[in-house]
């Protein structure tokens, strides 16, 4: 059972960037966890599953303080009651209110938003906020950490430290690189598939709606793509002659997008919305209507294998 504060609607991703402290603790319990497993998480303090976990040496008191200021304000909740332990998440309803603040497309129809709800509320969205996302974070072929991920830690003489700064153009960046490569790589499905394509028409958000969930929708799609299309899509990316393809590849962000089919079964209502998040600074899309092309001729090539 959750035990859910109210959020108060004028605290927004603004809100939380307005000091380090508030998005940096707010980032670390975005996936439920433990106070104690979050201050591990903010000082990349590793545990071992079966052993004990390692002593924090580090000052932790501003991260109770910072805590129980987002929790007043409905920014945190409580999942359970235990005394100790308890289970503690961050609620998506800031970076949703953020994008209709910012505009988002179709960001005023209630239905779409729900939809949106749903994905950031998500295990798969989550886990974009883990350990090793954060501690390890995603990358270009070329060494560069992917802009989301950029500058996130700091290194001092008692350590290593999270301290998160622009948290809204950082869930921006994310959001809308996930918005343009689901778009594309559903419209990718429908047509190989032959679902309706236009924008609006997708049959799987009224069952995003009505199953409210998911994690259980990307599990469930997975029987109904093509068992080819996840590695010709892939190997139109890396097999590439261009350069600027392959270099600015960022293969474990494709690799949550495809591999959990959270691109293959997002409906095009709700990625339509993410990609149009605006950001600060822009990211380094890979274009997709190229991805597409070599697709459809390496489809093209099998399917002329066949006949022969």
């Amino acid at each position: 059972m959750e035990l859910t504060t109210k959020l108060d609607e004028n605290y927004r991703l603004d809100y939380i960037d307005s000091d380090w402290k508030l998005a940096t603790v707010y980032t670390a319990f975005l996936i439920p966890k433990s106070q104690q497993e979050a201050i591990r998480l903010i000082y990349g303090i590793r545990t071992t599953p079966g052993k004990r976990a390692p002593v924090i040496h580090q000052p932790v008191q501003w991260i109770s303080d910072t805590r129980e200021i987002l929790m007043e304000h409905g920014l945190l909740h409580r999942k359970d009651q235990k005394l100790r332990g308890t289970q503690i998440g961050a609620s998506i309803e800031p970076i949703v209110q953020s994008l209709i603040d910012a505009g988002a497309q179709d960001s005023t129809d209630p239905v779409v938003l729900d939809g949106v709800r749903i994905i950031l509320n998500s295990s798969w969205f989550r886990n974009f906020f883990s350990f090793d996302n954060l501690h390890s974070p995603i990358s270009y072929q070329n060494g560069e950490v992917y802009e989301p991920y950029q500058n996130l830690v700091k290194q001092n003489l008692s350590g290593k430290k999270l301290e998160i700064k622009n948290l809204q153009n950082r869930m921006f960046q994310l959001l809308s690189e996930i918005g343009y490569y689901s778009h594309n790589i559903r419209y990718l499905v429908k047509r190989v598939t032959g679902l309706p394509r236009t924008h609006g028409e997708d049959p799987l958000f009224e069952e995003l709606i009505g199953q409210n969930d998911f994690d259980a929708l990307c599990n469930k799609i997975s029987e109904d793509i093509p068992k080819d299309f996840i590695p010709w899509y892939r190997d139109s990316i890396v097999k590439s002659p261009l350069s600027a393809m392959t270099i600015y590849y960022p293969e474990r962000l494709f690799k949550k997008l495809l591999d959990d089919y959270a691109a293959l079964c997002m409906p095009s209502q709700v990625s339509v919305l993410l990609r149009s998040a605006p950001c600060i600074t822009a990211v380094k899309p890979l274009d997709c209507a190229y991805i597409q092309q070599k697709f459809l001729q390496k489809r093209r090539e099998e399917k002329d294998k066949a006949i022969e």
